[in-house]
């Protein structure tokens, strides 16, 4: 084979090996925002769930709403916090859920809060 060919098998290669490793880097580059679109997607989608779950209203939705994304938002400050352990965010985030839980509790009926407790109480021993 001529030195041509070689060099051109050779720069193929390279090519090959290092664009889905620039692209990774791009994309690695790009995470803050995705997860904040990814998280606002599934706020809506727990909205959703949870309406359906406790046949919510739509005035108790109207107030829920706010309280969730709020969390939300916390939620991913916390996480996105470096200085932070991850006990630490674990210890932070649980708590969060904590006041989450008293905010949403007193708008909910008694029926609706035996029906969230038995929600939450699955979606923990899933998680165990």
């Amino acid at each position: 084979m001529s030195k041509v060919s070689l060099t051109a098998i050779a720069l193929s290669c390279l090519f090959l090996v290092s664009a889905p490793v620039l692209c990774l880097a791009q994309n690695a580059s790009q995470t803050t925002p995705g997860v904040q679109q990814r998280g606002a997607g599934r706020g809506e989608k727990v909205l959703e769930k949870l309406t359906a779950a406790l046949d919510l209203t739509p005035e108790q939705v109207a107030q829920i709403k706010p309280i969730l994304a709020a969390t939300r938002s916390k939620a991913m400050q916390i996480f996105n916090d470096s200085t932070l352990t991850d006990e630490q965010k674990k210890a932070q985030i649980k708590e969060l859920r904590r006041q989450e839980a008293q905010q949403i509790k007193p708008i909910l009926t008694s029926d609706q809060i035996a029906k969230w407790k038995a929600i939450l109480q699955q979606r923990r021993s899933a998680q165990s």
